[in-house]
C-alpha cells in the first residue's frame, strides 16, 4: 500500500480501490463512529462535523474519524431520480433563491447594525 500512496499537501491519497468508510454504532451510547479514508467523504464530513481522530502515515493524513449521534445516520432505499425541470420551473426556483439570498442579506445587515 505504501508504494501506491500519493501525497497531496498534508493529506495522503490512498488508492481508490483501497479507500473505505466504516460506520460503527454503539447501541449503549447511541454514538456512531465514522472512519473514512475516502477523500470525498472526508470533504463532506469536515464541513459538518469535527474530526475526533486523525490517522497518519509518515506524518501525513491517511484517514480520519468522526463521532455523531446515531440519530443523524439515515438509510435510503434506491436512488433519487431527478426529472428535468421546465424553463418555467427553473425560473421560479431561481427567483426563490434570489429572494431568499436578499432576505438573508437584509437580516444579516440588521444583526450587524443592532450590535
Amino acid at each position: 500500500m505504501a508504494s501506491a500512496i500519493r501525497k497531496a499537501g498534508d493529506n495522503v491519497s490512498v488508492p481508490i480501490d483501497e479507500q473505505e468508510t466504516v460506520i460503527q454504532i454503539d447501541r449503549q451510547t447511541g454514538i456512531a463512529k465514522i472512519y473514512t479514508s475516502d477523500a470525498r467523504i472526508k470533504t463532506r464530513l469536515d464541513k459538518i462535523y469535527d474530526r475526533t481522530c486523525v490517522h497518519r502515515m509518515a506524518g501525513r493524513i491517511v484517514a480520519v474519524e468522526y463521532q455523531v449521534p446515531e440519530s443523524l445516520i439515515s438509510y435510503r432505499k434506491g436512488s433519487i431520480k431527478r426529472r428535468p425541470l421546465t424553463a418555467a420551473e427553473k425560473k421560479r426556483r431561481a427567483d426563490l433563491l434570489k429572494n431568499n439570498i436578499a432576505k438573508t442579506r437584509v437580516r444579516r445587515k440588521a444583526d450587524v447594525d443592532s450590535e
